[in-house]
């Protein structure tokens, strides 16, 4: 089977056990290819798996899902290895319960889906469009210009979109959580 992976996609195959694929952006321009992974918000005229990655939950998600479609048979313990090759996530993850409960009385206003799911996660209250009882907003860096909060006193979280950090989906999640952790 011809495998075509954007690269944000990449390491998710990698430690999925599949060796032999084509990297490409943009799938579509590969010729003779069977499937394309891709973020799941993405769309192609192939065959596609789409995965999400924003979150650590999803991360290990797609990695046993890549390996169970293509038989690879990754098991858990080798998913958490990977886990804990990085110290990082690891430590993040390891306190994520306690992170919860200090934010379970925080409302967040938040824009963007990638970003909500690593907010949840965190254990934010996301507050809906039309409520005011928020402190924090946070938003992804395309839309610094379009963020305005004209009689509002919140504190305003900025993080990267997918151009603007590593492909690398492990080291994307510790540094977006980190901003978020960070700057509450």
């Amino acid at each position: 089977m011809k495998i075509v992976v954007t690269p944000m996609c990449e390491k998710i195959v990698l430690w999925a056990g599949i060796c032999d694929y084509t990297v490409n952006k943009f799938p579509d321009t590969e010729e003779n290819m069977d499937i394309a992974i891709v973020l799941a918000d993405r769309e192609t005229n192939m065959d596609s798996i789409n995965i999400s990655l924003n979150t650590f939950k999803q991360i290990k998600e797609s990695i046993n899902k890549i390996s169970q479609i293509f038989g690879t048979n990754i098991d858990g313990e080798n998913i958490e290895k990977i886990f804990k090759n990085s110290s990082d996530a690891y430590n993040i993850i390891r306190n994520l319960n306690n992170i919860r409960h200090e934010n379970k009385d925080i409302n967040v206003k938040v824009y963007s889906n990638f970003l909500k799911d690593i907010v949840e996660d965190l254990g934010f209250n996301i507050i809906n469009d039309g409520d005011t009882d928020y402190n924090i907003v946070i938003y992804p860096d395309y839309l610094s210009n379009k963020i305005s909060l004209k009689d509002k006193d919140c504190k305003l979280i900025k993080v990267p979109s997918h151009s603007n950090v590593s492909n690398n989906p492990l080291e994307r999640a510790v540094i977006r959580y980190n901003i978020i952790l960070n700057n509450i």
